[in-house]
């Protein structure tokens, strides 16, 4: 297997495993960001997996305990408590829209939980990956967030998305 190859199938197995994680412990959950943009059509290159949660703190305390269980640590030395205590000045006056965490023996490891958004009040598909049943935000829904965070990569994502869309 060449590097490409071995590289998406090394991301595609680590989704595999942070949802069936995120599954056994109940966490309600959505793939967003890159690997979101690239289900429905628009592959591109990232390295990190993001997740939009329902924004409740014992669900983000059972992905904690769940990232936790596969060797991910916060890049930010937080509590769940506390990121739920201060999210609105976290956002804010940090512009802290991501909690990271990372594998320290194996950074490509990477997940973000997008703590800027709420997952009632997106939509979602389930789709089949690997055996295993991935919640992924829609096309819409995708749209409407990256819409609104305005990172150059965002709006690249949003065009073509909805060029993919006007050629269906």
């Amino acid at each position: 297997m060449g590097e490409p190859l071995a590289l998406l199938y090394t991301f595609h197995m680590f989704l595999i495993e942070v949802s069936r994680a995120f599954q056994a412990a109940g966490v309600e959950f959505a793939l967003a960001g890159g690997h979101a943009v690239a289900f429905h059509g628009a592959p591109r290159g990232t390295f990190d997996l993001d997740f939009v949660l329902l924004r409740d703190v014992e669900n983000y305390q059972r992905a904690f305990e769940a990232l936790k269980g596969l060797g991910l640590k916060s890049s930010i030395p937080v509590s769940v408590s506390e990121v739920f205590d201060n999210l609105d000045s976290y956002i804010r006056d940090r512009n802290l829209l991501a909690w990271n965490f990372v594998n320290p023996s194996n950074p490509i490891q990477s997940v973000d939980l997008l703590i800027f958004k709420d997952l009632s009040k997106l939509e979602f598909e389930k789709e089949v990956v690997g055996g295993v049943f991935v919640p992924i935000l829609t096309r819409e829904s995708l749209v409407s967030m990256k819409k609104e965070s305005g990172r150059s990569q965002d709006i690249e994502d949003v065009r073509v998305l909805e060029s993919i869309k006007s050629k269906s």
